[in-house]
């Protein structure tokens, strides 16, 4: 993960974001990346809808795609569009709580940046995800509305969890950093030779 994702918590930016985004109160963020259908995003949209009523999710993404994907539902939805590398981090850390259900990945960078920017992070019970964020998101199952509309409600009336969350995922993001990745392959090298 980049290190711009790092953002500190009183970041001075973080107002003036919130001000050119119109996100004036409480919100949640579904990150997609490329919106495709294993991405999950109906049913995370459901899932927000359900287990915060009245919070918008918003989405960073191609407006015209994630509209396509949702069948022009976008009810209680704040599609930003794509969001520059300078404010992305930002966005995120603003959010109450990420959202990264996708039901295949091969890595899984949004889930990392999500942790590096100290958002509490739900995200999928499978392929790559576990894996990279450890015991610091709530898994879920993807295919269940429920339990990502459960582990949603859970979230914003935990603070304890939620603080928790934040402190494990700035540590494992740490751990996949660039500069981490980089020592551990020379370390590797050097052991080689």
């Amino acid at each position: 993960v980049e290190e711009a994702f790092f953002v500190p918590e009183a970041d001075p930016r973080g107002a003036e974001m919130r001000r050119r985004y119109r996100l004036d109160g409480p919100y949640l963020v579904c990150l997609v990346g490329t919106p495709e259908p294993r991405k999950n995003l109906a049913r995370a949209v459901e899932a927000a809808r359900m287990g915060a009523p009245g919070v918008p999710l918003v989405i960073i993404g191609p407006v015209a795609s994630i509209t396509a994907l949702l069948q022009g539902d976008t009810q209680g939805i704040r599609c930003l569009g794509p969001v520059p590398d300078t404010d992305l981090p930002l966005v995120l850390q603003g959010a109450e709580v990420a959202l990264y259900p996708s039901l295949y990945e091969g890595f899984g960078f949004p889930a990392l940046e999500a942790l590096a920017a100290g958002v509490p992070l739900i995200t999928s019970d499978r392929s790559a995800l576990p894996e990279i964020v450890g015991d610091a998101a709530v898994l879920v199952n993807p295919e269940s509305v429920e339990d990502m509309a459960y582990a949603v409600r859970s979230l914003l009336n935990d603070t304890e969890q939620r603080r928790k969350l934040i402190g494990l995922g700035r540590v494992r993001a740490k751990e996949l950093s660039w500069n981490q990745t980089a020592r551990q392959v020379l370390a590797i090298y050097r052991e080689l030779l």
